[in-house]
């Protein structure tokens, strides 16, 4: 509200009152702040379910992901025991090597997506097609069968420019037929039904020629030649009398019309040789109105082949990569496990974690001070260096080396340099046992880096 300064206080225009002031709010109650506080702890956010199910909304066919996880219809076990059949066959043996087939395994996971998506996407698009044009085909049918009656020239005209007209008209003229096989005849409205099949209303009886042969062959079918006078006639075709035409004029012009009625056996087979007549025609013009709409349909598949294009491109792309990723993670491990082979299990995982060194002075008097062992094949333990199995004698001499010359301080070893050096006697041929050891060995430990990726 305007106001202006009268006496050095503002004053409302037009003698308003002042303006209330504002109420002063009361303040909470202990019971208040209670409930606030009970109310606070049920709404505290999503929670870790929620989040599960709602986290991967935006996923759409799970082509550019980061993270592993699983569509609708695929098993996350499933894609583990491949990991785990993989990780058999390709000898991956460290952390590092399985992470690699994971990631292969996965690649190969989301190229398989990206050509499923790309099936999908023709399939539905080829789909919407099929299902438009056969409800257009179906909604066409459905309003001409409607105006049958009222136009029957242009209903049957239009019905015969589909296949499902065809089909219709054709279904239509079995049912006369069938009658025409139990009876002489054909009943009242079956007549005035074959007349509109025929493109032709029932009033048309003395313009159109077929709706003329139509009823001359009903009439003979009924009672045969001379069955009916010119008055039996006009009663029989009652209804059919048109509005600009006396009752008079149309007995008179039935005079002529009942002289040389059909016999009924003759008017049978007229009225039977018109359906068959018209069943074959409908029928050899269906099938050229099919050739048109499958002209047609592979028209429109085109058409909406090229309107998904961008998308089955963009997938082809995503397909690409995955494949690339794959072949990538496969090199990967590759290349590990050479070196592996080279350097050896122990000194991989030392360059992995160059902090975590010892040096000789403290390993040469544990491995002095422990008794000798005895003779015979040696278990192979579970060492986090490099695998060997050594026998008795090398452990010996290895332990008299370390007391007669210990390494200064700059002279820092790892625990895979403190090994002694290769001689020809190393390299002789492995006992059955000493291999055997070794194998188990191994086996133990892809098993637990199987069973931990399974467990994350």
């Amino acid at each position: 509200m305007s106001t202006y300064t009268f006496a050095g206080k503002p004053q409302p225009k037009n003698g308003a009152a002042d303006p209330a002031p504002p109420k002063e709010k009361r303040p909470a109650t202990a019971a208040q702040v209670a409930a606030n506080q009970a109310n606070s702890k049920r709404s505290t956010g999503p929670g870790l379910e929620s989040r599960a199910r709602t986290r991967f909304n935006g996923v759409k066919l799970g082509l550019t992901g980061r993270k592993f996880f699983f569509l609708p219809g695929e098993s996350e076990a499933e894609f583990y025991d491949q990991v785990a059949s993989w990780v058999i066959q390709l000898g991956a043996v460290t952390d590092a090597e399985v992470a690699q087939v994971e990631t292969a395994v996965y690649a190969l996971w989301k190229a398989d997506r990206a050509d499923r998506a790309q099936v999908s996407a023709a399939t539905q698009a080829a789909g919407h097609v099929r299902y438009d044009a056969e409800k257009r085909r179906a909604a066409a049918l459905q309003a001409l069968t409607a105006t049958l009656r009222e136009d029957p020239r242009a209903a049957v005209a239009q019905l015969m420019d589909s296949t499902v007209g065809c089909e219709y008209l054709i279904t239509q003229y079995e049912f006369i037929e069938e009658r025409l096989i139990t009876h002489d005849s054909l009943e009242v409205s079956q007549r005035r039904e074959l007349i509109r099949l025929a493109g032709y209303q029932p009033g048309d009886l003395f313009r159109e020629p077929v709706v003329r042969n139509i009823n001359r062959s009903y009439l003979g079918a009924l009672r045969g030649a001379g069955g009916f006078t010119a008055a039996g006639a006009a009663n029989a075709f009652i209804n059919d009398r048109p509005e600009d035409m006396s009752e008079g004029e149309f007995e008179r012009r039935f005079e002529v019309f009942v002289l040389d009625l059909p016999s009924k056996a003759q008017g049978k087979w007229e009225l039977n040789a018109f359906v068959k007549e018209k069943i074959a025609e409908l029928r050899k013009w269906a099938g050229l109105i099919r050739l048109r709409e499958e002209s047609d349909l592979e028209h429109e598949l085109g058409q909406a082949e090229v309107n998904i294009r961008p998308e089955t491109e963009k997938q082809t792309r995503y397909g690409a990569t995955a494949k690339r990723e794959h072949h990538a993670a496969l090199r990967e491990l590759r290349a590990l496990q050479e070196m592996r082979l080279k350097y050896g299990l122990g000194e991989l995982e030392e360059k992995a974690d160059p902090q975590e060194t010892t040096t000789a002075e403290e390993l040469a008097p544990a491995a002095c001070d422990a008794p000798a062992p005895e003779m015979g094949p040696v278990e192979a333990p579970e060492l986090s260096g490099r695998e060997t199995v050594a026998e008795p004698e090398k452990v010996r001499a290895h332990c008299e080396a370390n007391r007669a010359e210990v390494p200064v301080e700059s002279e820092v070893r790892t625990a895979s340099d403190a090994a002694p050096e290769v001689t020809p006697d190393d390299l002789a041929v492995i006992s059955p046992e000493e291999d055997a050891a070794i194998r188990a060995h191994y086996k133990t430990m892809v098993d637990k880096t199987v069973a931990a990726v399974q467990d994350e």
